[in-house]
């Protein structure tokens, strides 16, 4: 794996990794709002229907003229909500007509307020049982129900762009990363070519020096250095092999001619 790559590969692991944190964040900030939001409303109708509930002596039911004529309970859908009374047996006393033969389910382990999922028909509902009270006693529940089903789709859309855009920003992030390591490994490349051309025969060359006075300008002026000490060295040893055969060639020419003599 070449330099330039390793400097994309590195970077974008710690870039995936903060931007994996971030997308989870998002996500379960959403999912949890949405929850919220939708739980807020749920025991919002739930309160506001609690004072419409009739008790007599042996019967718990809606007054029907607040409730049973109101427009969002008469629907057929699951929008929005759904009202059901029960007695503390989990048997039926009263419904919304929206309900028409379907009926909520009744959870004995969840009678302290609190939002949970359920299903209605096959269909995914947000449910919450508040007791019905008379004198501190408990006579039955009010279980109050919404559609989970937008809720859910725009958690599920939400989880299905952010695995979507993950690895399209991840390999956006990888060719940008690469380039802009290119660019910034160039001077390296110019000082290796630089010095790949260097020879014994042109030992006067020198690396470009950087604009930038960087790590890169430091390490372009140390090759520098190095190359005018070695062209120091090779001139005098040069010259020092010059002048030693010029001192060698007179002697050898003298005793040429002694022995060309005798």
């Amino acid at each position: 794996m070449t330099y330039k790559n390793r400097i994309a590969t590195h970077y974008l692991i710690s870039a995936a990794s903060v931007i994996a944190v971030v997308f989870v964040i998002i996500y379960f900030i959403v999912k949890t709002t949405v929850f919220s939001n939708l739980d807020t409303a749920l025991l919002y109708e739930s309160n506001k229907h609690l004072n419409d509930i009739v008790v007599n002596q042996d019967s718990i039911k809606f007054n029907k003229n607040s409730i049973n004529y109101e427009r969002e309970h008469q629907q057929a859908e699951v929008i929005p909500f759904f009202l059901q009374i029960v007695n503390i047996e989990g048997q039926l006393l009263d419904k919304s007509r929206n309900l028409k033969q379907q009926l909520l389910s009744y959870y004995p382990n969840h009678t302290d307020a609190v939002s949970f999922n359920s299903t209605l028909n096959d269909r995914l509902i947000r449910q919450v049982q508040i007791p019905i009270k008379k004198n501190d006693a408990t006579l039955g529940y009010l279980i109050t129900a919404v559609s989970l089903e937008r809720t859910k789709n725009v958690v599920d859309n939400l989880r299905f762009v952010l695995l979507t855009l993950f690895p399209l920003i991840l390999v956006v992030l990888f060719f940008i990363t690469r380039y802009l390591a290119g660019k910034s490994i160039q001077p390296i490349v110019n000082i290796t070519n630089t010095t790949n051309l260097i020879t014994k025969s042109n030992l006067s060359q020198r690396v470009e020096l950087p604009e930038t006075k960087d790590e890169l300008f430091t390490l372009s002026e140390s090759i520098n250095s190095l190359l005018k000490r070695i062209e120091t060295a090779f001139t005098r040893e040069k010259q020092f092999t010059h002048d030693a055969s010029h001192e060698l060639r007179t002697p050898l020419s003298v005793i040429k001619g002694t022995l060309e003599v005798l």
